[in-house]
């Protein structure tokens, strides 16, 4: 959204503008921009398709360090409120798994997403995997390809097979 909406300053900025070569160059430099950015990704799908590849082959290497406290499942919903407050990031994936599906609570996307993004920011891949699917359905937040890529690129990196799954298929297709 926010490209269509340079691309739109720039064609007004073209119609105000008096010379061609000045019009052409800022055209070309949008262009290079584009291409480059693109090539960049295409490197970095490349690179997380491959270590996909190799996890495959070594699945033991998949999984997260969690946070003990945060995984015990007889934590009661209070315990896990304190930890999520106090910025446990798996405290706050599970609980926000436990608001997005409604489970022993009542569902609030919202709340839901914002404990996602806290955990996010702090890098856990789950966090990010979650972050990357509110944006490419655009449930909560504004939907948006291009971020729901990012998200997906850093959880994949950080280790999250289901990103990584996504970005080999679709660099596949």
């Amino acid at each position: 959204m926010q490209f269509v909406v340079y691309l739109a300053g720039l064609a007004a900025t073209v119609f105000t503008m008096s010379s061609i070569g000045t019009v052409l160059a800022i055209i070309l430099g949008v262009l290079v921009s584009v291409i480059g950015s693109l090539i960049l990704n295409g490197i970095k799908v490349r690179e997380i398709k491959d270590e996909v590849d190799r996890q495959r082959q070594n699945p033991a290497t998949n999984a997260t360090p969690l946070s003990e406290s945060a995984t015990d499942e007889k934590l009661s919903l209070s315990k896990l409120e304190q930890l999520a407050e106090s910025g446990d990031a798996c405290a706050q994936v599970r609980l926000g798994e436990m608001y997005a599906l409604g489970r022993e609570i009542p569902t609030d996307h919202h709340k839901a997403s914002l404990l996602f993004l806290k955990a996010a920011e702090k890098g856990n891949p789950d966090a990010q995997f979650y972050v990357g699917g509110m944006y490419e359905q655009g449930k909560v937040v504004p939907k948006d390809s291009l971020m729901a890529m990012q998200w997906y690129v850093k959880a994949a990196e950080g280790g999250n097979e289901a990103a990584q799954t996504i970005l080999a298929s679709r660099l596949e297709n």
